[in-house]
């Protein structure tokens, strides 16, 4: 995803009617806190579109609510993960983000059951 002042960072589409204790596949899906649910009409508004809710893979877990204009997939093409793992510049961005990278890949492979251990944030 890509916000203002940040480079893309890798998230998860939540619902926000998630409850405690919801499960995917045998995987804890992440509960939106209950602040976040406010946020909603101020970030509609200000893009002026519909916004999803999603929880980035970051240390704590941050949530925004971000218009789909801002998504892009990952996992589905090499080259372009390996392109957005490099856009931090300073070396503390790009350490959270292979970090970030790993954490999403891990949550992805628990949830889909697939792996990426061809993917460039793994080396």
């Amino acid at each position: 995803l890509k916000l203002p002042g940040f480079p893309y960072y890798p998230a998860i589409v939540i619902e926000p009617d998630t409850k405690e204790g919801t499960m995917f596949n045998g995987v804890s899906i992440p509960v939106p806190p209950d602040v976040v649910h406010k946020l909603r009409e101020k970030v509609a508004n200000v893009e002026n579109c519909h916004v999803y809710l999603v929880a980035f893979f970051d240390t704590p877990l941050s949530w925004n609510w971000v218009p789909e204009s801002k998504m892009q997939s990952m996992f589905v093409n090499k080259e372009l993960d390996r392109v957005k793992l490099s856009e931090p510049r300073r070396k503390p961005e790009q350490l959270k983000m292979r970090v970030s990278f790993a954490k999403a890949k891990n949550f992805y492979h628990d949830f889909n059951g697939q792996d990426f251990t061809d993917s460039p944030f793994l080396k």
